[in-house]
């Protein structure tokens, strides 16, 4: 659950970090990078709980 959560923060961070350079700080839509960094973050943890268990 740490690596789904710390997967999203830092594709969220990017995304904001994008949105801030491409169209300054006024012009920025965060609210597409938190949808990004939500939207990553489960998509993450459902792969990785539905992903089958190596035997090893």
């Amino acid at each position: 659950m740490k690596n789904a959560l710390l997967t999203g923060l830092g594709i969220g961070a990017g995304v904001a970090i994008y949105e801030v350079l491409t169209n300054g700080l006024s012009g920025a839509d965060f609210y597409r990078a938190i949808f990004v960094g939500v939207f990553c973050t489960v998509i993450y943890a459902v792969y990785y709980s539905l992903k089958p268990k190596s035997e090893g």
